[in-house]
């Protein structure tokens, strides 16, 4: 998860309904608390 820090979101699919912003708001003050962590480089490969 953390490989997606700092990358841009996209939209929903096409033919899908757009996100409500009331639930884009309660996720951004329920979900995202704090600072954001830091990607550490990854050991895949």
């Amino acid at each position: 998860m953390l490989d997606l820090v700092g990358r841009g979101l996209i939209g929903p699919q096409n033919g899908s309904a757009r996100v409500a912003s009331e639930h884009i708001q309660w996720h951004t003050a329920q979900v995202f608390r704090g600072e954001a962590r830091v990607a550490e480089p990854s050991s895949r490969g």
